[in-house]
């Protein structure tokens, strides 16, 4: 079975992803009401990728971990962190 990774295109991947900062906010505000960090504090994310939705989730107080097959993808989260 051959696996699919991002990593050839981590350089440009959130830019080749259609993300509407209104929506993105919005679906977070459901999910924090929904489990709230001080309910639900750790979060585990397969795919995290760039970290371009783990990281709004940190930033709203969830502890976050997560992997991803492309260490490209996990490089670039690593810078933004």
């Amino acid at each position: 079975m051959k696996s699919l990774s991002f990593g050839p295109m981590a350089h440009l991947y959130d830019e080749t992803r259609a993300l509407d900062s209104a929506c993105l906010s919005q679906a977070l505000d459901y999910l924090t009401n929904r489990f709230p960090p001080s309910a639900y504090p750790e979060v585990v994310e397969p795919g995290i990728g760039t970290g371009r939705i783990a990281i709004p989730l940190a930033e709203r107080g969830y502890r976050l971990s997560g992997v991803d097959i492309s260490q490209e993808m996990l490089n670039l989260l690593a810078h933004r962190l």
